[in-house]
């Protein structure tokens, strides 16, 4: 069972310090206008961001995990569509691997069913 804890994760003068519990099977939805801070409390989340507070999946801090260790509990790609330099689903995909790994990335594509999708 996964959980997600985040206890008083803030940023100052742009979102205030909040707590947020969220259990294995649940959805969560962030909706609200544009500079509500739903961008903010993801990047805070990801600890993207230099924030205050503490996030931790299935009891791991975040901040203390290693490297690798943080991209098998998490990853983030923003919603923006600016493309500040082009690749490919596939190695979009690759980067979240350890290290080279192209069985992975197919098989990975597979499971996604983004077959269509990997070379663009």
């Amino acid at each position: 069972m996964t959980s997600l804890v985040a206890r008083q994760i803030g940023i100052p003068c742009r979102l205030q310090p909040a707590d947020l519990d969220v259990q294995s099977g649940e959805l969560v939805a962030l909706v609200g206008p544009n500079g509500g801070g739903k961008t903010s409390l993801l990047r805070v989340l990801a600890r993207i961001e230099n924030a205050s507070g503490v996030v931790a999946i299935d009891g791991e801090d975040l901040d203390l995990a290693p490297l690798s260790r943080r991209r098998r509990l998490l990853s983030f790609l923003p919603a923006s569509r600016d493309v500040i330099w082009p690749i490919a689903a596939r190695d979009v995909i690759a980067l979240g691997l350890d290290g080279p790994n192209p069985a992975r990335v197919d098989e990975l594509i597979g499971l996604l069913e983004l077959g269509s999708l990997a070379d663009r």
